[in-house]
């Protein structure tokens, strides 16, 4: 099933349910990224949807707001990105103290050739929202970054 064509990398607005016969299993990257067994079990158990608002604010700066909820309602850690490329720090509830920068960038900037293949043309037109997240080693005692397209 596709998209509707009124989201695209200029408005993801939109409510999205994780399809886990899609994914991987993740218990084997939050382990590394220091993860508790009991957290990873929960995180395995529930259903993970995502409220996602895009929008441009006055100052025309592009933002991309999202909010977790687990089966149930259970409410996760807000995520709330400005494509600015400014580092901002937030503390985590599944991963702790994490750092993280977004901006808009053109698929030939993205380094990882894997993230950078298989975007449709009004993707790669539009541009692609690349994410850098890492550990606040200091606070968090953790070592780990991810780079998300």
């Amino acid at each position: 099933m596709a998209a509707p064509p009124e989201v695209n990398n200029k408005n993801l607005t939109g409510k999205y349910i994780m399809n886990k016969t899609l994914s991987d299993d993740s218990d084997d990257i939050l382990k590394l990224q220091g993860v508790s067994w009991f957290k990873r079990r929960a995180i395995s158990m529930f259903t993970l949807t995502l409220g996602v608002k895009h929008y441009t604010d006055e100052a025309g700066n592009e933002h991309i707001d999202v909010e977790q909820t687990l089966s149930g309602g259970i409410k996760g850690t807000n995520e709330d990105r400005t494509l600015d490329w400014e580092e901002r720090g937030e503390i985590d509830d599944v991963f702790g103290a994490v750092i993280g920068q977004s901006k808009k960038v053109k698929a030939e900037e993205v380094e990882d050739e894997f993230l950078k293949s298989g975007w449709t043309e009004d993707a790669v037109k539009d541009g692609l929202v690349l994410a850098v997240d890492w550990s606040d080693t200091p606070k968090s005692g953790m070592d780990w970054r991810a780079e998300m397209v």
